[in-house]
């Protein structure tokens, strides 16, 4: 630790403080809390069994470094430069983080596409309770890299071709532009624009929605493509209080809807014996996220500076 030895009296001469405090804040306790930390860090994902005492005994050392870090800091703050001074506070802002986060709770639940539900089971308490809120899954949508397809296009009674295109990609025929714009594979159905000298002339779908004025009906046809590679998956939400809705929008596995303190992620799309889909999702309470992200900046400006000073040092 950046911490300076208490061998002696502090630099600007004031008289040390009580023994056992100075031990609290000492460099030689630092570096044995941090042993520790490594000691319990190395078995916590090897022995499930020994999870929770570990993850107890890893909380204690914890608070024991933030204890020892800020009778340092106290101690010392008027000589400490403010790279160094940034670090500490940085530190303490993290795990004063991780104490708050242990006020939060994760909870899941699955729910069938165009259900709803309000029981979550809740890890911390290992049982089932009311969220407060009715957790909606109106669409359950995944999105896939680029797929190589294979369309049909009839003019008419006429069959203009078979092409075989990359959804997302164009072709050409008749002197138009044919753009993909959607594809559902499960459907089988394909909508593309189409185009004449960079001007839309409108959209055409193999439903038989959309159309060209003037012209005589164009209809595409999805006829193969290649098996799809998943991309992202994703779930459409709302919440309701009742029956009005509070909150609603698009979760993913990175990507929550955030509500009132609580983030709702997608963590996995399946189907039931009777194949119908549903949804995994996942609801955290984390109150010690900000303060985290807090230490993360405080750590960043602290590094960069003492980076910068042993750069100079070194020109």
């Amino acid at each position: 630790m950046p911490c300076p030895n208490d061998a002696g009296p502090p630099a600007t001469g004031r008289k040390p403080g009580p023994d056992l405090i100075r031990q609290l804040g000492s460099r030689p306790l630092a570096l044995a809390i941090l042993a520790g930390m490594i000691a319990v860090l190395l078995p916590l994902g090897l022995v499930p069994a020994w999870g929770e005492a570990l993850a107890s005994a890893l909380l204690v050392l914890g608070a024991a470094l933030a204890l020892n870090l800020a009778i340092c800091t106290v101690q010392h703050w008027h000589h400490l430069p403010w790279g160094i001074l940034a670090l500490h506070l940085g530190v303490l802002a993290v795990l004063a983080g991780a104490l708050l986060g242990r006020a939060g709770f994760v909870a899941t639940v699955n729910i069938h596409e165009g259900r709803a539900a309000s029981r979550v089971f809740r890890w911390d308490l290992g049982q089932e309770t009311d969220l407060g809120v009715r957790v909606a899954v109106r669409r359950i949508g995944r999105s896939y890299y680029p797929v190589l397809l294979r369309v049909g296009l009839w003019k008419g009674e006429e069959k203009v071709g078979l092409f075989e295109v990359a959804s997302g990609g164009s072709f050409r025929a008749q002197g138009l532009e044919f753009q993909v714009l959607d594809v559902d594979l499960e459907q089988k159905m394909v909508r593309l624009q189409v185009v004449r000298d960079g001007r839309s002339l409108g959209m055409v779908a193999s439903d038989g929605t959309g159309g060209l004025s003037g012209e005589e009906p164009w209809r595409p046809q999805l006829v193969a493509f290649r098996t799809p590679v998943v991309k992202t998956l994703w779930v459409e939400l709302e919440l309701l209080a009742g029956e009005r809705v509070v909150a609603s929008g698009r979760a993913g596995v990175n990507e929550p809807l955030v509500w009132e303190g609580l983030r709702f992620f997608h963590t996995q799309t399946a189907v039931d014996e009777a194949g119908r889909p549903y949804a995994g999702i996942q609801i955290v309470r984390d109150p010690g996220l900000p303060v985290v992200y807090a230490g993360f900046a405080l750590l960043a400006l602290g590094g960069v500076s003492r980076l910068g000073r042993w750069w100079g040092g070194r020109r």
